[in-house]
This record gives C-alpha cells, sequence and structure tokens, in this order.
C-alpha cells in the first residue's frame, strides 16, 4: 500500500498467486482518506494529521485526540482509529468518523472496470461488515470487531439535482442518531478522559459467497445464510449458522417483539437447522448470539398468496392518481390495473381503471396518428405505452387498443439509428450521445416493450395476414436493437448522468435473456444467453446478493430516485425500487434459458422483497424501500387532507419504507404534469410545489408487472445434484419416481419442470388434472383450457 504524507491512501495493492487486485483511494482532496473527520453545528470538519512514523499518524482538535495507524498483516490490511477525550467536558458532536476514501466513482467505460462499488456496509449491534465490489467481480471486505455506530456515502450533485455517482464512503463512528434499532445505540458521545478504539479489516475476497466466510475468519462474529428469504405459511425455514464458537439461533414471530423462540445451537462450525413454525404471514426476526458475545440479525418474510399483491396493487393505482404526464412513472400503475382486470375482473374498480386511461392517453398521444404530443424526445413513454396498450386490449378484448400500440411500435422504428438502437435526439439524456442521438434501448426496456406486442400480433398473424405484416416489421425492429445491445454489451449509454448504472445493465441483460427464449434455433439462442450471462455477472456488484433482509434480499442499487420519484431532496439508496424488477426478469429469463437454479433463488427473494412494499397487515402500498441508515431530508406533505396543500418539513428517513405521495399530489383533471426543476431542487421554504401533481412515484407499479408474468400464473419445482425436489408456490408430493404437484392458488396455469430423472407426474390444478412421464431436463407443463 502506499501512504500518502497526510496519512491518507493512494492504493492498496494485494498480490496473490492468481492475480493482483489493485484498489484505489480517491485522489479528489474533498474526499481522500482515511481521514478523520466529523460535523459539529451542521458544519463538517477534517482533522489536520501529523506523521508519528511511516504507519502511525496523530491529529488534535479542540482537546480531542485522533489516532490512525496501519498495518499489513496476513494478507489484509488492518486500520487502527483511536478517539480520545483529554478535555473536561463531554464531546458529542453530530457525528464523527473516517472518511474512507476508497474510489468509488464510476463516470465512464471502461474506467469503471477497476473501481469498487460499495455494495453492501452493515452495522450490528455490536460489529461492521460489508464488502466492495467492482464490475469485474474483484471484492474487497471490509469488517470491524467494534460496533461501528453508522455509515453514509458521499453521493455527487450536478447542478443542484443528486447526481448518479457516490465519490467514497464515510464510516460514522459516533453519531447522534436517530438510527435504525439494529445499530448500537450508545455510541453518542465520549466522556472526559474516555478513549474508543476501532479496528477496520479490508481484505480480498474471492467471490461473494465467501464474503461472510472471511467476516467470520476476521472478526470471529457469527453469520446467518438463509436458502430463501420469501416463503409461504407453513414451509420449512432453512437457515445456515455460521460462525467459529458456540453459536445460539433465535426467532422473533410478527408482533411478538423480545420474545425469542430458540431454534437451535451450532459447536463452533457450520450448521444446518429447519424450523417449522412459519404459521403466519408477515417478517420473522432471526438472532445469532455467539458464546463470545457478537449477535447478528436477519429477517425472513412469510408472503401471502401471490394474487392477494395484485388485487391490492390494482386498488393503490385508483387511490394514488394515474396522471397524463410528461415521465410514464406518472402513470405506471395503469399496469397492475389492467393486468388484474384480466385475471379478477372486478365491474366497479375496473371501470374506474379504464376511465382514468380514456381520460389521460389522449392527453399524451395523438390517437389517430399513433404518435406522442408530449415530450415526444422521451422516446421510452412510448415503448412503455406499446405494452400497456398490449395488457389493455389483453384485458379488456378491445382492438383498438392494439391497433394503437401497433402504430406507435411504427413510430418508434422511425426512432431507430442505423446501429438498430432505439435513440432519441442529440442533447437529450446523459450527454453521451453521438451522430445518431442519445442510445436509449435500455431505458427502461424500448425493446421487450416491443417485443410483447409482437408475441400478440405472432398470434393474430397465422390467421390475419395484416397482423403477420405488423408482427414481421416489429420482430425486425427489436431483432436490431438487440443485435446492437449484444455488440455493445456494457460500453452504452442510459437517460441521465453517465455512470456504471443498474437500470442500464439489468435492462440490457432482460431484453437478450428474453429474445433468447423466443428463438427457435439453438445457435441463436446460445448466443443471446451467452451476451446476457455476460451482463448478469457484471450487474452483480449493483445487486444486495447476502444481505440477510428479506426487504432487501436481491434489490438492486439506486440511489438518485427520490428527488424524481417522491420530491425528496437528497439521494439515497432505493432499494428496492420498482426498477428492481428488471433484474428479476432477467433472472427469471435465464432460469428458463439455463437451469441454474441460483437464477431461480434470485428471482423469488427479489420478488418477495418487492412485494413487501405492500404492507402485509394493511395492504397500503409504498414507494420504496431505504437502505442508508440516516438520511435528513425537506420532506413534502400534505398539510391538511384532500385539501390541495401542501408544506415541506425536516424529517430523517432511516433504513425504512418511504410513502407514495400521488395520493395527495394530485393534478387538476384534463391537464398533463409536467417535469419542472422546482419541484426536485431547493431547501426547505424557498420554493412553491406546482400544482400540477408531476411526481413519478408509480414506478414502483414495476413490481406488480413482473409478479403478474413471473409468479401469478406459474409454480415451480426442480431437483437438485443430491436428487432432492424443491418447490415454488405449489406443494410436492414424492413416492419413489412419482411427483404430485399441488398449486398453492386457482389462478395457477403452468408449472415448470427442472429435474434430473425420469418421473410420472401429475398436476392438480383447480380444475384440471395433467398426468404425464417427463424425462431428464426442464420445461413446462400447462393446464388444458
Amino acid at each position: 500500500m502506499k501512504i500518502r504524507e497526510d496519512g491518507t491512501l493512494a492504493y492498496i495493492l494485494f498480490q496473490n498467486q492468481e492475480e493482483d487486485i489493485h484498489v484505489p483511494f480517491t485522489e479528489d482532496v474533498n474526499y481522500i482518506g482515511p481521514q478523520w473527520y466529523g460535523v459539529a453545528n451542521h458544519k463538517e470538519y477534517n482533522v489536520d494529521m501529523r506523521k508519528l512514523s511511516p504507519y502511525a499518524f496523530e491529529g488534535e482538535k479542540d482537546s480531542i485526540h485522533y489516532g490512525l495507524r496501519y498495518l499489513w498483516e496476513e494478507e489484509k490490511v488492518t486500520i487502527t482509529a483511536t478517539l480520545k477525550n483529554n478535555g473536561l467536558s463531554v464531546f458529542k458532536p453530530e457525528k464523527v468518523g473516517l472518511k474512507l476514501g476508497i474510489d468509488t466513482y464510476m463516470d465512464s467505460y471502461p474506467q469503471w472496470n477497476d473501481k469498487y462499488f460499495p455494495t453492501m456496509l452493515r452495522c450490528e449491534k455490536n460489529f461492521f461488515w460489508g464488502y466492495f465490489m467492482s464490475p469485474l467481480n474483484k471484492i474487497i471486505g471490509i469488517c470491524s470487531p467494534q460496533p461501528v455506530a453508522s455509515w453514509h456515502m458521499h453521493y455527487n450533485r450536478v447542478n443542484g439535482y443528486g447526481g448518479h455517482r457516490i465519490h467514497t464512503v464515510n464510516m460514522d463512528l459516533l453519531h447522534g442518531g436517530p438510527l435504525p434499532e439494529r445499530h448500537p445505540q450508545n455510541l453518542q458521545h465520549l466522556m472526559p478522559g474516555e478513549e474508543k478504539v476501532w479496528t477496520f479489516y479490508l481484505m480480498p475476497i474471492d467471490g461473494v459467497a465467501s464474503v461472510q466466510e472471511y467476516m467470520i475468519r476476521a472478526c470471529h462474529v457469527p453469520m446467518i445464510q438463509a436458502e430463501r428469504y420469501t416463503l409461504t405459511k407453513n414451509e420449512t425455514l432453512t437457515i445456515k449458522v455460521l460462525s467459529d464458537c458456540e453459536t445460539a439461533l433465535y426467532i422473533e414471530k410478527p408482533n411478538t417483539k423480545d420474545h425469542r423462540i430458540l431454534i437451535g445451537r451450532t459447536h463452533g462450525s457450520p450448521c444446518v437447522m429447519h424450523y417449522d413454525g412459519l404459521d403466519e404471514p408477515g417478517v420473522y426476526n432471526l438472532f445469532a448470539i455467539s458464546s463470545n458475545g457478537y449477535e447478528t440479525e436477519a429477517k425472513i418474510y412469510v408472503r401471502h398468496q401471490w394474487s392477494w399483491y395484485l388485487k391490492q396493487a390494482r386498488k393503490a393505482s385508483i387511490s394514488m392518481e394515474q396522471k397524463a404526464s410528461t415521465h410514464l412513472e406518472s402513470w405506471y400503475g395503469c399496469f397492475s390495473g389492467f393486468l388484474a382486470a384480466k385475471h379478477f375482473p372486478d365491474k366497479n374498480l375496473d371501470a374506474q381503471v379504464e376511465d382514468n386511461f380514456k381520460e389521460i392517453l389522449p392527453l399524451m398521444y395523438d390517437v389517430d396518428k399513433g404518435e406522442p404530443i408530449i415530450m415526444a424526445k422521451r422516446i421510452c413513454n412510448t415503448a412503455s405505452m406499446v405494452s400497456l396498450l398490449v395488457d389493455a386490449y389483453e384485458a379488456k378484448k378491445d382492438i383498438h387498443y392494439l391497433h394503437l400500440a401497433s402504430k406507435l411500435a411504427d413510430w418508434l422504428i422511425l426512432q431507430q439509428g442505423e446501429d438498430g438502437a432505439y435513440r432519441t435526439e442529440t442533447g437529450w439524456g446523459s450527454g453521451r450521445e453521438d451522430a445518431m442521438g442519445e442510445h436509449y434501448t435500455s431505458v427502461i426496456y424500448m425493446a421487450k416493450s416491443m417485443l410483447e406486442l409482437v408475441l400478440v400480433e405472432k398470434e393474430l398473424g397465422k390467421l390475419d395476414a395484416q397482423w403477420h405484416d405488423c408482427y414481421e416489421r416489429h420482430y425486425s425492429s427489436v431483432q436490431k436493437a438487440v443485435d446492437d445491445l449484444a455488440v455493445r454489451k456494457d460500453n452504452i449509454g442510459t437517460e441521465g448522468e453517465h455512470t456504471f448504472e443498474d437500470g442500464m445493465l439489468s435492462c440490457s441483460t432482460l431484453q437478450l435473456a428474453m429474445f433468447a427464449l423466443v428463438q427457435e434455433d439453438e445457435k441463436d439462442k446460445k448466443k443471446y444467453t451467452q451476451v446476457a450471462e455476460y451482463m448478469i455477472k457484471k450487474h452483480r456488484c449493483l445487486e444486495q446478493m447476502i444481505i440477510p433482509d428479506c426487504r432487501m434480499n436481491g434489490g438492486t442499487i439506486r440511489f438518485w430516485e427520490a428527488q424524481y420519484d417522491v420530491l425528496l431532496n437528497k439521494n439515497m439508496i432505493n432499494s428496492p425500487h420498482g426498477w428492481t424488477s428488471w433484474k428479476t426478469y432477467a433472472t427469471w429469463y435465464l432460469y428458463q434459458l439455463t437451469g441454474n437454479i441460483d437464477y431461480l433463488y434470485q428471482t423469488m427473494d427479489t420478488l418477495g422483497a418487492c412485494m413487501q412494499l405492500i404492507d402485509g397487515e394493511t395492504g397500503k402500498l409504498r414507494w420504496a424501500f431505504i437502505v442508508d441508515p440516516h438520511v435528513p431530508v425537506h420532506a413534502w406533505e400534505e398539510t391538511e387532507q384532500d385539501t390541495g396543500k401542501y408544506h415541506r418539513r425536516d424529517k430523517v428517513i432511516s433504513e425504512q419504507y418511504v410513502d407514495m405521495i400521488s395520493g395527495w399530489y394530485k393534478r387538476p383533471k384534463g391537464k398533463v404534469s409536467m417535469h419542472q426543476e422546482a419541484n426536485v431542487v431547493g431547501e426547505a421554504g424557498d420554493i412553491t410545489l406546482p400544482d400540477d401533481g408531476w411526481c413519478c412515484d408509480n414506478d414502483v407499479h414495476e413490481h406488480f408487472k413482473c409478479l403478474e408474468e413471473v409468479a401469478l400464473t406459474s409454480a415451480y419445482i426442480f431437483e437438485d445434484d443430491q436428487g432432492h425436489i424443491h418447490a415454488f408456490n405449489c406443494a410436492v408430493q414424492r413416492n419413489h419416481q412419482q411427483l404430485i404437484i399441488e398449486p398453492y392458488e386457482p389462478i395457477v396455469t403452468a408449472v415448470h419442470i427442472n429435474i434430473k430423472h425420469l418421473y410420472d407426474i401429475q398436476i392438480h390444478f383447480d380444475d384440471d388434472e395433467l398426468s404425464t412421464t417427463c424425462k431428464k431436463g426442464m420445461g413446462w407443463l400447462k393446464k388444458s383450457y
């Protein structure tokens, strides 16, 4: 490692037999580190350090002594931070800690391949752990055997807006709070003469699956791994407890705080435990407590039936207004409305959904010409409208919806560049446009939206030459767009500030994989699948793959949406956010293509996390879950119910769900909600909220669009390498080489089979029974109508 004269690091170089791992530390003087910092009277200060030796530094400010020491040992770097109060009064800052300095700033291709994204940071009651990960899947673990109060990101800002990049990360060693309940609650001050010492370990890790093992090795703490983070009632919970000393595992049922039930004990080695008491929906808390005094937590979710969530989403699509807008995110709830109407018709609710849609549609589109009339340059709006019109057609059987979808698809073809990409005009987007315009294929999966239309046109085209012509024209467009993605891979653009961005990658992946699924030629299928797998692997650094928390597990990492969606003035990690479901489509398609059961587990755990945005007790739909432990914001709120008046107030968001605002922030009927800077920029009291209701919180409905495609009508079974049968959304009874499958809901019409041996299979659908013999392999078994 190279240590600068001021005590900060320039880089760390880990050398091993396979390859060297270079960890860059930022050169930006505002974010260099490790460096002591503090906040007092709302002002941040840095502590100047003087060199005591090549590896030791100290500083003093206002009678507080700050120490920093480095040590290289056993393939890890040890950073020891010392804080001592030499004064006569209590030291009680707003916060004080280490600006870590790892360079996480991803701004260009291929530079970002060598940066480490802060993928997971987690405070436990009395220790800290997490990891940074690069797009090349290199991992740097970080942990401390001492309690760490909190952490926060240094998000960038651009022209008053929250940007799409992170400079570095801070470890908040003392913090005035409020903080999540899991965090230590006693690290707020330092008494006169008191000294605290924190040790941080930085180490290379050889894969995400090994992260927790490295934490145990470095800090001797317990860890929890769940086989599934989302289950259904009465399914068996399977948990692995990892520890190097005796550890007890407890569970706390929903609404039974502080009443812990002992599941079992380990004796210093990994141990698999089972629990059969999941007898009600809700969040179950797990606690692993080791004999050396450490405690770690996990959360497990027991879901309702999948159909319950779509029905609740339809209600929310009515109560949380769907608006004519410059942005599709304002009317995305129409998907939930029409999809629920398709499967669960309700004359009253469905009429409200369709009446609203018929009011807003002509405000945004010339339905005769088949062209957008509001913000045409944001072409993803029109692609999503194509998708919505297909769902409206399937729900209401009104062919006019499909004709309009086809005309809008023709308009989108005109927006394709010579390379096949769907493009918007130069000067709109991230500033990464070329002569053909800004690359937009992977801004809310434009090719997938077109392909959804194509699949319907293909069926109609079997009997109607006009629809067959439409099918061929639109399929050709999709193929050109997807072929462009296959060539570009992760060297593409997206909307907004350019970065190694979640949606740019997940939308490319899902479109490549979906297109692979419809290929009849195995060579073509393999080609697109290989690129999709390359893309999802690079995306892993932006996923919460191992966090032991059902609310977040599988969530993708976005942090700039709050300013647009719910008009909060700060960046914060939204995970899951509506766009997390883009990854769910991707892993679902990849599971069908490869049979890799890891993709299926990821699909179902991520979907389960996303469904929790509907409160399981009240049915209330929330916008997103915020990962950050402490974010002070100026939040818009309704002054008085149903008055149309609003105010901003100071509040702190702390690892929690955030409510939607479309229920009270509405537009006058007949008016289009227009994006304006005043909506998102400014401090408390210095701006007025426009009266047109512009916000983007209805993007949360992507989860329910995904639910309908992936899980609502489907069940899954697979056989593992040991010959055990596992199931999702169904129960399986095994009798030698016979499998009897009982779907959990009447709405299930298909079961995906992934087996390694010959089986006689019976499926008891709601009003149909299917019996067949299946050989080794995978595929769908569907209900006959």
